[in-house]
């Protein structure tokens, strides 16, 4: 009994340190407009990315950048952060705007409408959940949305950030970038 009392405290002890240290959200008081995470089911995330659009003064004029965070956990709860930008790994931007060609997810009524859309539901696996708030209805370019997407392996999206995180392997140091 007093065993199982002492793994169900230091487990809670390691999860409470975890989430203590989740950092802030934002960059220079900016939001993000794209989040990325990934994590294994019924545990903490693997890692959580962040992109931010940066607009620095650069010879009089206004100039959008690019920067990523990414802050992982691994298995015994250490964590770190991790930057990219576009200055530093040219890559970056193309990889990112690959994201515009995800398709949207198809909503099914059950027993309605598509006849055999049988759906597997999985309790284990990786999630993956991406939050925009920079999305725009295709027919209006100009109206502003939120969207979130969530999903497990074998999907457009599960496609999406296994390609992302490979092509930016050599993007990531320690350095956060665009001070202001």
């Amino acid at each position: 009994m007093w065993v199982l009392v002492a793994v169900l405290t230091a487990i809670s002890i390691l999860s409470t340190n975890v989430q203590a240290v989740d950092p802030d959200p934002s960059l220079y008081g900016r939001p993000s407009f794209l989040v990325l995470s990934v994590r294994e089911a019924f545990g903490d995330p693997n890692y959580t990315m962040w992109a931010y659009g940066v607009w620095l003064s650069i010879d009089g004029r206004s100039v959008r950048r690019i920067a990523l965070r990414r802050y992982r956990t691994n298995s015994a709860g250490l964590t770190t952060t991790e930057w990219a930008n576009e200055t530093d790994c040219p890559t970056l931007v193309q990889a990112l705007a690959t994201v515009e060609e995800l398709p949207a997810p198809q909503i099914d009524v059950p027993g309605v409408g598509r006849e055999g859309a049988d759906q597997t539901i999985s309790s284990d696996g990786v999630v993956y959940s991406l939050t925009s708030t920079w999305a725009v209805w295709q027919d209006n370019l100009k109206v502003g949305n939120s969207i979130s997407l969530s999903s497990n392996r074998d999907t457009p999206l599960a496609d999406w950030a296994e390609a992302m995180s490979e092509a930016l392997v050599p993007c990531w140091g320690s350095d956060q970038p665009y001070q202001p």
